[in-house]
């Protein structure tokens, strides 16, 4: 198998509601939280099939269970082995997880490694290791996994039932029928997935290996996951090779996390930050305990008590819904549209009827209860289609709401703004304490700032009109993807905000060792400013010619079209890019040929091609006396002085 090669494409910047957060803290972590450390040496935990998993510092488990294992999942780069930094990790609040400190290998990678016991029935082991480049440039990266078993791979069976490795088998199981150890089932991909290891396996062989290409941009991450389980014979073995739902199973990964994983994508569906898993025939209800119930959702309506008042729903309208493990008492439900809800579900729980006739209606809460519950795709259909203006909140909330009712003041170093919804493609809130807001504008401006109300009140198309502060918001869209028009102006400013538009100064003033040079603006072909001297310049002309020096102005007015007009202090700007002016209308046509000349031509009294046409005699030009003609003024000489731009104190951000 060709080793596959992979950009990982993380959602960063301003637009945060590709990243919205999900209801419990914990579960919008890319890394544990919680304070509590355990020893790893070994840390040991039975998953909820009975089988031991015992893990170490460096992220291996050593033995398992009647010694499957002579060390496995032993994980190395091009640059050297995994190693905790220390005999201790972080445990999870429920203590089934553990992440190990990270790792740096080379001057340029650091790993961390989650390791998670599955308390259900289906008991298994899960890692999810996550890398991320530190340095500013691309790195290839080979990420290499070694099993050591405790027996010899005598017993080999793949996802597509074969006792050799094809390109699309995404698991496998080994074990060995004569001997008395587990079998071991490995998912190294999942069966949708693009990304698939290269994988190494051989009968009479005690080793499997499986290698992942990574391609990683600078300062970004991306994670691996690889699930193993223990079984005491071959049929359990190949039983739940055939059988473990890969898309629930993730379902139950963070939300932030689960979007860092390159090498699985679950068989569900995900609503903004809200994944659900589905069955392609049957609804589907999700038990805590890994159980499964298939069959028809009978509820008649679904009517939710939010904090923005009571909401009534058809249940045609509703995907499905997850149950948070932080808050049983809350739901998120999503809706056909793309909204998601968050509130207390009244009315009853969810109620199924199976294939046999008997309706079930599991609990929200304990062990047993319900984790998740979807339509199938035959009987729900998504249209996320219609692009809507949505306030996304940091409880995992999407809601449309009216655009009308947007009344929007967003402070700027330039001054206050009033936006207008025509002008905005989205607003970021999704900032840390004491960080500030982004704007951007529909023709891809991007504009740092502060919403000055600290509530909102917003008109929501289910009906209720919600006042939502300032801080619970991590992003309103107002519109689609920003459309950046051709042969605009642009700003880049120090801070990586942009602005783009037209520069509305009518010209520049540059101070060079020559003298003052004053400049329209559409002479300017580009301005790059000299980092640390303020006002230093160099200065391109569409002509070619490069002019360096001080800029006299404090400010360049620019107007963000469509958008407002602002006074940019130089101090901000990186530099400046303008476009050259579209050339002047074209001349009017010559007059037609007047009628003597046509009658010439019929006569013959035109002259041969290459004989000049004497010119008519011009009439005298009469004579005025020499004091009756006034000059005009020079124009350099009368030319008004510029006035001085306010001085402006430095903000640099």
């Amino acid at each position: 198998m060709n080793r596959t090669t992979i950009t990982a494409l993380v959602a960063s910047g301003i637009l945060a509601s590709l990243s919205a957060g999900s209801l419990a803290q914990t579960e919008s972590k890319i890394h544990l939280t919680e304070s509590k450390k355990v020893r790893t040496s070994p840390w040991q935990i039975n998953d909820g099939a009975g089988f031991r998993w015992d893990i170490y510092n460096n992220g291996m488990v050593n033995n398992g269970t009647n010694n499957a294992y002579s060390g496995g999942m032993k994980l190395s780069t091009g640059a050297g082995e995994f190693s905790g930094s220390s005999d201790s990790a972080t445990i999870s609040k429920d203590g089934r997880e553990i992440e190990l400190s990270p790792c740096n290998l080379g001057n340029s990678i650091r790993i961390w490694r989650r390791i998670y016991i599955e308390p259900g029935k289906n008991g298994y082991c899960r890692w999810i290791d996550v890398f991320e480049n530190t340095s500013g440039e691309n790195q290839n990266l080979q990420v290499d996994y070694r099993n050591s078993f405790g027996f010899s791979c005598d017993f080999i069976q793949t996802t597509g039932g074969k006792d050799e490795m094809t390109p699309k088998d995404w698991g496998l199981v080994t074990g060995n029928p004569e001997g008395q150890r587990s079998y071991v089932v490995q998912f190294f991909a999942s069966s949708s997935s693009k990304i698939k290891p290269s994988v190494d396996v051989q009968k009479d062989n005690q080793t499997v290996s499986y290698s992942y290409s990574l391609e990683l941009p600078p300062g970004k991450m991306a994670a691996v996951c690889i699930i193993h389980a223990q079984r005491k014979n071959q049929e359990e073995a190949v039983k739940l090779l055939s059988q473990l739902d890969l898309g629930i199973e993730l379902a139950k990964v963070p939300d932030d996390l689960r979007k860092l994983i390159v090498n699985m994508s679950g068989g569900g569906m995900t609503v903004g930050s809200l994944s659900l898993p589905r069955d392609p025939n049957d609804d589907l209800l999700a038990l805590r305990n890994g159980d499964q119930l298939k069959g028809v959702i009978v509820n008649k309506k679904f009517v939710m008590e939010t904090f923005y008042g009571k909401v009534e729903l058809p249940p045609e309208k509703v995907l499905g819904l997850r149950v948070p493990i932080e808050d049983e008492n809350r739901v998120q439900l999503a809706l056909t549209d793309g909204q998601i809800l968050l509130g207390e579900l009244s009315g009853g729980n969810i109620t199924i009827r199976l294939p046999n006739g008997d309706e079930l209606s599991p609990p929200f809460s304990g062990k047993n209860g319900l984790q998740a519950a979807a339509y199938s795709n035959k009987n729900r259909k998504a249209d996320f289609v219609t692009v809507q203006p949505m306030v996304i909140l940091r409880t995992g909330e999407q809601l449309f709401f009216n655009v009308a009712d947007l009344d929007l003041t967003f402070k700027t170093e330039y001054g206050p703004l009033k936006l207008q919804p025509a002008e905005l493609s989205e607003l970021s809130a999704n900032v840390p304490e004491g960080g500030l807001n982004k704007v951007v504008f529909a023709n891809g401006s991007v504009l740092s700032g502060l919403i000055a109300s600290d509530e909102l009140r917003l008109g929501l198309v289910l009906g209720p009109t919600m006042t939502v502060r300032r801080g619970a918001i991590i992003s309103i869209r107002v519109a689609g993807e920003p459309k950046r028009p051709e042969k605009t102006a642009e700003i880049a400013l120090r801070n990586d905000d942009r602005l783009l538009g037209r520069i509305t100064e009518e010209s520049l003033a540059i101070n060079t060792t020559a003298g003052t040079r004053r400049l329209k603006t559409a002479q300017i072909q580009s301005i790059q400013f000299t980092p640390g001297l303020l006002g230093q310049v160099n200065v391109k002309e569409h002509s070619g010619t490069i002019v360096s020096g001080t800029l006299e102005n404090q400010t360049i007015k620019f107007k963000i079209e469509p958008g407002p007009e602002l006074n940019v202090y130089i101090g901000h700007i990186l530099n400046v890019t303008n476009p050259e002016p579209p050339p002047p209308p074209a001349t009017a046509p010559a007059s037609k040929p007047s009628d003597k000349d046509e009658a010439d031509k019929k006569t013959g009294q035109v002259k041969p091609p290459g004989q000049p046409v004497p010119p008519s005699p011009l009439p005298p030009i009469p004579k005025q006396p020499r004091n009756t003609i006034t000059p005009g003024p020079d124009p350099e000489e009368t030319r008004p002085e510029p006035k001085p731009e306010p001085k402006l104190e430095p903000k640099l951000n």
